[in-house]
């Protein structure tokens, strides 16, 4: 038997999987297909790969950052509430004496359930 599909989704990262979950919800059949055979192996997997507010004078990359990042919020909590939990972004300039500050920080941003990472 020779199965037929409105829509091939070529990637099952979080672009592929969403439009795929989404063009199911219109009623379209839906076939997602990756390299890995897995979601997650690629893109979607580096642990800097999150979308978070953008601060700034008003860009159009601006707006579309903080759109995808209200949109992301909105719809983890209506179908994975269970599994989502907002926590903090702090965005450090990059001085002389900011290491020193954060050692010195560390274990209470720690303590409440801040992370700490070196992004370029």
């Amino acid at each position: 038997m020779k199965k037929t599909y409105d829509v091939i989704v070529v990637g099952a990262g979080i672009a592929g999987c969403s439009s795929a979950y989404f063009l199911h919800q219109k009623g379209l059949k839906v076939l997602v297909i990756d390299r890995s055979g897995v979601a997650a192996a690629g893109g979607s997997s580096a642990a800097g790969a999150f979308v978070s507010p953008k601060i700034g004078k008003g860009s159009p990359l601006q707006q579309l950052t903080n759109e995808a990042f209200a949109f992301a919020k909105d719809f983890y909590r209506q179908h994975f509430s269970n599994h989502f939990h907002q926590t903090g972004v702090i965005r450090i300039p990059k001085i002389p004496w900011m290491p020193k500050i954060l050692r010195l920080c560390s274990p209470q941003m720690r303590h409440h359930g801040m992370g700490i990472s070196k992004r370029a």
